[in-house]
C-alpha cells in the first residue's frame, strides 16, 4: 500500500512537472514497484470521480425521471467505468509500446499519468460541486474550458517530460488517452442502460 510520503512526492512532482520544472521526475519511483503502487492513487481520483458523477447523476435523474431512475444502477456504471478507464490505456499502450519505440520509458509514462490523474481531476470536481449546488451551466463554461486545457496541457507534458516526444507525438497520445475514455464510458453505458457522462 502506498503512504503519505510517496503520495506526497508523487502529487509535488506532477504539480513540478505541470509548471515545467526540470527536476519533476526526480520525485517518482518509475522502477517497477513504483509502476504498480500507482495504480493505487485511484483510491486517490475516486473521490473526485465521484462529485463529478453526483452532478452528472442529478442531470440525469431529471431527464429520466425518478420512477425510471435506479441509484445502485448508476453508482454500479459510474464505477464499473472508472475502474476500466483506468486500466483501459496503460493495457493498450502496453500492447503497442514495442510498435510505436516508448517500450522502454512506458513504466515512467504510465506512473506519472496515473499520479496527475489525481491533479487533473481537481477542476472538474470543483465544477461539478459548484454544479450541485446549484450554479448554472452557462456560467460553468468558460471554468470548464480552463478545466479541460489544463488537463489537456498536462496530458501533452506528460508525454514530453517521461518519453522524450516529439510535439505532434504527443498530441497524438493526449487525443488518444481521451478516446480511450471516451469509448470505455459510452461502451459501459450504452450496455447498462445509462448514457454518462466522462
Amino acid at each position: 500500500m502506498i503512504g503519505r510520503p510517496e503520495i506526497e512526492r508523487a502529487l509535488t512532482g506532477a504539480w513540478r512537472l505541470f509548471l515545467n520544472k526540470p527536476d519533476a521526475m526526480t520525485f517518482f519511483d518509475t522502477g517497477v514497484d513504483g509502476f504498480w503502487r500507482s495504480f493505487q492513487a485511484i483510491v486517490l481520483v475516486a473521490p473526485c470521480y465521484a462529485v463529478a458523477a453526483l452532478a452528472d447523476r442529478t442531470t440525469y435523474a431529471d431527464d429520466i425521471g425518478a420512477g425510471q431512475f435506479s441509484d445502485a444502477g448508476f453508482w454500479t456504471t459510474k464505477a464499473v467505468s472508472l475502474c476500466v478507464d483506468w486500466v483501459a490505456l496503460p493495457i493498450l499502450l502496453a500492447l503497442l509500446s514495442g510498435f510505436i519505440g516508448i517500450r522502454r520509458a512506458y513504466p515512467a509514462y504510465i506512473t506519472v499519468r496515473n499520479w496527475a490523474t489525481v491533479l487533473m481531476t481537481l477542476p472538474f470536481a470543483a465544477i461539478a460541486l459548484v454544479q450541485v449546488l446549484g450554479v448554472g451551466d452557462e456560467l460553468l463554461f468558460i471554468p470548464s474550458l480552463a478545466a479541460l486545457a489544463f488537463a489537456l496541457r498536462f496530458g501533452y507534458l506528460i508525454a514530453r517530460h517521461t518519453l522524450n516526444a516529439s510535439a505532434d507525438v504527443a498530441v497524438a497520445l493526449v487525443a488518444l488517452d481521451w478516446l480511450v475514455s471516451f469509448a470505455v464510458v459510452m461502451v459501459i453505458s450504452r450496455a447498462s442502460g445509462y448514457t454518462l457522462m466522462i
